[in-house]
C-alpha cells in the first residue's frame, strides 16, 4: 500500500499515513478473519497490483518518473484477469481503477496510446475471462468427460 500511495501522490508522508490507515482498515483485517477463504485476500492484493499498474502508466505529475505504459498495461491485465479467475469481488478492480485514474485519462497531455493501453488492458482481461468461461472451460470439461458446469 505504501508503494502504491507513494506512486499516486509522490508524497512519502501521505503514503505512510495511507499505509497505516490501510493496515487498520476492515479490508486488511478481513484477511485475518477470512483466512479460510484465501481468494478474498488475493483479490485485495490484486486490486493494489492493478492500481500500481496504473501508476506505472500514469506516474504522478509531482514525481520525475517516466511513464511505462506497456509494463503498466500488462500488470493491469494480469491482475484483473487473475482476480476474476479467483474471486467475484475482483469486479471492483474494473470499477475502482478507472475511477482512480479518470483525471489522468481525461488529461490532454497524456498520449492517446497510453490511454488506449489502459482501457485496452481492462477490456482485454474481461474478454479473455469471457472466452475462458464460455469456450475453454466447457470444451475442457467435454474433452475430459466431466459433467458440464452450468
Amino acid at each position: 500500500m505504501y508503494v502504491v500511495a507513494a506512486q499516486l501522490t509522490a508524497d512519502r508522508r501521505a503514503a505512510a499515513i495511507a499505509a497505516l490507515f490501510y493496515a487498520a482498515s476492515p479490508a486488511l483485517l478481513d484477511t485475518l478473519v477470512n483466512y479460510y477463504v484465501p481468494a478474498k485476500a488475493l483479490s485485495n492484493i490484486l486490486m493494489l497490483l492493478a492500481i500500481y499498474g496504473g501508476c506505472l502508466m500514469f506516474p504522478s505529475s509531482h514525481g520525475a518518473e517516466t511513464p511505462r505504459s506497456g509494463l503498466g498495461a500488462v500488470v493491469i491485465f494480469l491482475a484483473s484477469l487473475t482476480g476474476l479467475l479467483s474471486d467475484e469481488t475482483a469486479v471492483f478492480i474494473y470499477i475502482c481503477v478507472p475511477l482512480l485514474f479518470i483525471d489522468r485519462v481525461l488529461r490532454r497531455s497524456i498520449p492517446l496510446g497510453a490511454k488506449a493501453a489502459f482501457a485496452g488492458s481492462l477490456v482485454a482481461s474481461l474478454l479473455t475471462y469471457g472466452l475462458l468461461a464460455v469456450v475453454a472451460i466447457p470444451a475442457l470439461n467435454r474433452a475430459l468427460g466431466q459433467v458440464p458446469i452450468n
